[in-house]
């Protein structure tokens, strides 16, 4: 591994293992945490707030990117997490909360909660992306009572990069006509060194 290695990290929503070609890793370091058991005795993240069940998740991406700054030659500036389901609480965590050791983040199928966003503090502009549907029934694409909703998070995370308070929105061509759904790009430019939030909403 050279100087440059990035270290994106993917975690499904119950941190099953998941592996993808050894060519999509060139010039990258993957890294796949592994969940610990949750309350129902099965691998799952935990997240900080008031349903929190124990799992201390943020100390233990820090002492992850410990580990993998001490044993790899990585560069510590290219730090990207990304998660699906349940495991975008532990991302929005850690952007949030180890944020000057995070790059950019992305998540699919997953909300920022409430709590999480009130003691956000990001020390850096922060590219996010974020992919969900809109028929979603378990984590709702307009938001709860406990969390934001997706354009909600995406205007919050522009608003800290100091980028465009308002979308540019792109149609995406519907190159599966048959399979119900369609997609929308939904950008937030101009943020702090070139940063941008981009939202993928599958209508």
């Amino acid at each position: 591994l050279v100087a440059s290695t990035h270290i994106p990290f993917f975690m499904d929503g119950r941190a099953l293992n998941r592996r993808v070609s050894p060519a999509a890793a060139d010039g990258w370091l993957l890294a796949y945490p592994q969940a610990s058991g949750g309350p129902a005795g099965v691998p799952e993240w935990d997240s900080e707030g008031p349903y929190a069940w124990g799992g201390d998740e943020v100390a233990f991406m820090a002492a992850l990117l410990d580990d993998l700054e001490a044993n790899f030659s990585v560069n510590s500036d290219r730090c990207y997490i990304c998660g699906f389901s349940s495991a975008c609480s532990a991302v929005w965590d850690t952007a949030c909360q180890l944020n000057d050791r995070i790059a950019a983040a992305s998540t699919v199928a997953g909300v920022l909660w409430n709590w999480t966003q009130q003691n956000c503090a990001p020390t850096h502009p922060t590219p996010v992306i974020t992919i969900h549907g809109t028929n979603d029934g378990d984590m709702p694409y307009s938001g709860s009572p406990y969390s934001l909703s997706l354009i909600a998070t995406s205007q919050y995370w522009s608003q800290q990069n100091n980028g465009d308070p308002n979308p540019v929105t792109v149609s995406l061509p519907d190159i599966v006509p048959g399979d119900g759904s369609t997609v929308d790009r939904l950008t937030w430019g101009n943020g702090d060194n070139c940063t941008e939030v981009v939202h993928y909403r599958v209508n």
